[in-house]
């Protein structure tokens, strides 16, 4: 009996008559769900970004949280200082939206997720 746990949590279990067609299944079935490093999508996309030398200069800190996610201005803004050079946290953006009550000069790095 061969049994395959997915990632959804269900379980697939094959019975066979032989273990000869179980080997056979078995390497069949890896030959088509295992891929080498180089059959990714990741891998072979080369795509090239005019005029943009990282991921940040092309995302829109506006456009992405008040139109595409429909935050609404009136409870958050977005603050452009406090790590403006990262020199707060290298690892963190250098801009956040928070809370409008957040004050201009604290020292707290928000986290923002939207339910």
């Amino acid at each position: 009996m061969l049994e395959i746990w997915c990632k959804d949590l269900r379980t697939l279990r094959f019975r066979f008559e032989s273990v000869n067609s179980a080997l056979a299944f078995s390497h069949s079935l890896q030959g088509h769900s295992c891929f080498l490093k180089g059959d990714y999508f990741a891998y072979h996309n080369h795509e090239v970004f005019p005029g943009a030398p990282n991921g940040w200069d092309i995302f829109d800190w506006k456009k992405e949280f008040f139109e595409r996610q429909g935050v609404h201005k009136r409870y958050w803004r977005l603050v452009t200082k406090v790590n403006h050079q990262y020199e707060q946290c290298r690892s963190y953006p250098n801009q956040f939206i928070v809370p409008k009550a957040v004050k201009d000069g604290s020292t707290f790095f928000p986290v923002f997720s939207k339910d």
